[in-house]
């Protein structure tokens, strides 16, 4: 869920409910604005579910005919991990891309299309043999 702090009420409202885990969440990342009209968070957890979350932005004007910001859950897309549990993600500098890692050595990356979905576009698999940390990326189909 999200919530906004209100200075005047001294109390953290919430602003809009998100899909939850079903185990709870071990990661968090907000993307990076830049000029988007919208907010993109992505979250994982012990349920082994990445999930992408789109927010737009409004606006909502309360009794006293006073205009505030506000959010609302346009979408939420769980994204296919192959099963192993994801333990980080985190959102490139501009949002585009997301990179997921967690069990298995491997690092996921994500981007979207045209159509709003996600899917993988490449995947780095680290040395799990202990030695050298040396990764080879495979780059997925398209």
């Amino acid at each position: 869920s999200v919530y906004r702090y209100s200075d005047a009420s001294r109390a953290w409202n919430l602003i809009v409910s998100l899909l939850k885990h079903d185990r709870g969440v071990l990661n968090l990342s907000w993307a990076p604005n830049v000029g988007r009209s919208y907010h993109l968070i992505a979250s994982c957890g012990q349920d082994n579910v990445l999930r992408i979350h789109r927010l737009k932005r409004g606006t909502s004007t309360d009794g006293q005919q006073k205009t505030t910001a506000s959010l609302e859950l346009e979408s939420s897309q769980a994204l296919e991990t192959g099963g192993a549990e994801v333990w980080r993600c985190e959102w490139n500098v501009t949002g585009t891309v997301l990179a997921s890692s967690g069990d298995g050595g491997v690092v996921q990356l994500w981007k979207s299309d045209y159509r709003k979905d996600w899917s993988c576009v490449s995947k780095v698999h680290g040395d799990t043999q202990g030695g050298a940390a040396v990764a080879a990326a495979t780059k997925m189909a398209s």
